[in-house]
């Protein structure tokens, strides 16, 4: 299974194609040096869309290089796991949790915050199951009273 990311203006007509684990690493390790305007990707799994013909599953990976942390997001449409969700983690030692996208702000629940390392293996265990949502980390249903 490939699939690709993005987390830099440019990565939208050019993404990174993940296909391995080294590929996963090298995503991480870049996002690591980049700046945090920087610190949202969106990884899609390559040839598969929802009914609407929009790219799903969508996994969204925040890094905070300078806090050591990053957290997880997870929207997909699988009967068993239909919804938006996030990765447990601990409670943010910051007012707020949240990363940017090209431009834009992305929040993040207060208790989502995990180690690099566990989302290291999460995204590579989402690439090895064509995008299933990964069963590494603990996910909660993203709260309805939460914009993000």
């Amino acid at each position: 299974m490939t699939a690709r990311a993005g987390f830099r203006r440019e990565h939208a007509e050019t993404p990174i194609e993940l296909s391995v684990d080294a590929d996963v690493d090298r995503l991480i390790d870049s996002m690591l040096a980049d700046d945090f305007e920087n610190s949202l990707a969106t990884v899609y799994v390559n040839g598969r869309t929802n009914a609407a013909g929009v790219p799903s599953p969508e996994l969204l990976m925040g890094i905070d290089s300078e806090g050591g942390v990053a957290s997880l997001a997870y929207t997909g449409e699988s009967p068993a796991f239909a919804g938006t969700f996030y990765a447990l983690g601990e409670t943010s030692q910051r007012d707020e949790v949240f990363y940017y996208y090209m431009g834009h702000d992305r929040g993040f629940p207060a208790d989502s915050e995990l180690p690099i390392d566990a989302v290291r293996v999460a995204l590579k265990e989402f690439l090895a199951s064509n995008g299933e949502r990964p069963t590494s980390v603990e996910w909660r249903a993203w709260p309805a009273d939460y914009a993000g």
